[in-house]
């Protein structure tokens, strides 16, 4: 029979046995230290760097950062334009234009609002998310060339990052909507 195992830091690690032989009871973990300030914009400057990264890779491709993170927000579910528009933080006439090329390249559709019959919907498409996935794998390859295998072990984070992202966006998401409708 094995011990349990103990989280560590980024490893996980068998827990001591009790002097009886039996397991010790894993201990609660220690709070999260709060990242100094340099680690703060270390990590700001780390995500910025990593956009102008995939930037220059996606200027190698048939999609752009702004179609796909048009694509990225559609993957969702159906959402309007001036929705599309807040979220990614775009103008409404320039999010025009990239839809209007995501439309031409059949990565998107439209469909009537269950909601509003006068309004149109934006889906994506079964080719956007062939499109999609195809760059999403050019940009995780490209990531593997930044980082090499070592810095690898901090793609978790970075998963984990886009997690907490995910579970706060409804909340970003209603604040958007709002500020859009004025």
């Amino acid at each position: 029979m094995h011990a349990p195992a103990v989280v560590v830091g980024a490893r996980t690690e068998a827990a001591p046995a009790a002097d009886d032989g039996a397991p010790a009871e894993a201990a609660a973990p220690e709070p999260a230290r709060r990242p100094t300030r340099r680690e703060r914009v270390t990590a700001v400057r780390a995500v910025v760097a990593l956009f102008r990264e995939f930037d220059q890779v996606a200027r190698t491709t048939d999609v752009s950062m702004a179609q796909y993170r048009i694509l990225l927000f559609l993957r969702n579910g159906p959402a309007r334009a001036g929705s599309i528009a807040a979220m990614t933080f775009v103008k409404k006439p320039t999010t025009s234009l990239q839809l209007a090329a995501l439309r031409e390249r059949g990565w998107i559709d439209e469909q009537e609002d269950p909601d509003d019959g006068r309004a149109r919907r934006l889906v994506l498409t079964t080719a956007g998310r062939v499109a999609m996935d195809r760059f999403e794998d050019t940009l995780a390859a490209a990531l593997h060339g930044l980082l090499g295998d070592a810095g690898l072990a901090t793609v978790p984070s970075l998963s984990a990052v886009y997690r907490v992202l995910g579970e706060t966006r409804e909340r970003r998401f209603v604040d958007l909507e709002r500020r859009a409708q004025y």
